[in-house]
């Protein structure tokens, strides 16, 4: 009996020192929760502020396709580019013939 009577005064000496022990790890752990909590908030906040700039972006992409097309932008380019071309083999085709020419002469 004077066993369990040592035994229950030792661990009456330590129930404080667990309480205190739980205690302070309960009060780190709502720290680092509270400090994850404001990790995902400004996480969200960025995420919708990404999003949200990525939509008007969108939208300003479809409305200036819509003026490409009304316009018939895309064609102008592409007729822009054909004479481009043209006309670099027209003065090719020139400078051929003044090169005939000259040695003709």
């Amino acid at each position: 009996m004077t066993f369990i009577i040592r035994i229950l005064k030792i661990h009456r000496f330590q129930v404080p020192r667990l309480l205190q022990r739980h205690s302070e790890e309960v009060r780190a752990l709502k720290e680092q929760l509270r400090r994850q909590k404001e990790k995902n908030q400004k996480a969200d906040k960025s995420l919708r502020s990404t999003q949200d700039e990525l939509s008007r972006q969108r939208s300003q992409v479809k409305k200036l396709q819509q003026i490409v097309e009304k316009k018939n932008l895309g064609e102008r380019e592409k007729l822009a580019s054909k004479l481009t071309s043209t006309e670099a083999a027209l003065d090719d085709s020139n400078r051929r013939v003044q090169v005939r020419f000259i040695v003709q002469f």
